[in-house]
């Protein structure tokens, strides 16, 4: 999903294969596309994971936002949409500890379940922490033969990213 023009293929291989497999694959949408809500009101009804990301990636001007605020503002309310319309299959993909506590606030208002999802490495002791509080936290961790490129091109596309990795490197 990194890439918005595979969008639509993405999303339609995944509704085939969640349908099939009752729910044993998921998907990731990016909050800073602004055709995520129809996205996402599309795959309420499915069966299988639902991961919503902010989107590392700087959309064309036309179909995403790229300010900051504007994207966690979306972020934001494509959450409040998941917890409302989902039943379950939630997945926060953030570091970002703003959205993992609204996450946590919506379950308290909605109780749908969900789990936190974060890349392996990174705010390792707040991984560490949601879980001890009971909260199902789930790492990421690219693997395979081209996770060299992926973490390439994460770095490169936002240097964001590369703090990310300073700081997992350093153990913080």
């Amino acid at each position: 999903m990194e890439d918005h023009t595979t969008t639509d293929v993405t999303l339609d291989a995944y509704e085939r294969h969640a349908t099939e497999t009752d729910g044993g694959v998921g998907v990731c949408i990016q909050a800073n596309l602004e055709r995520t809500p129809e996205d996402l009101e599309r795959l309420a009804a499915l069966p299988g994971k639902v991961r919503l990301v902010k989107g590392a990636y700087n959309p064309p001007t036309e179909i995403g936002y790229r300010d900051r605020d504007r994207v966690n503002e979306a972020y934001e309310d494509r959450l409040e949409f998941m917890f409302r319309e989902f039943d379950g299959g939630i997945a926060v993909g953030s570091h970002d500890p703003r959205m993992i506590d609204r996450a946590r606030e919506l379950y308290e208002e909605c109780g749908t379940d969900f789990e936190i999802q974060m890349l392996m490495g990174v705010r390792t002791a707040a991984q560490f922490d949601l879980a001890s509080e009971g909260y199902d936290v789930n790492q990421y961790l690219p693997y395979g033969n081209r996770w060299p490129s992926y973490f390439y091109r994460r770095m490169r596309e936002r240097k964001e990213n590369a703090l990310f990795a300073l700081r997992a490197v350093a153990g913080s």
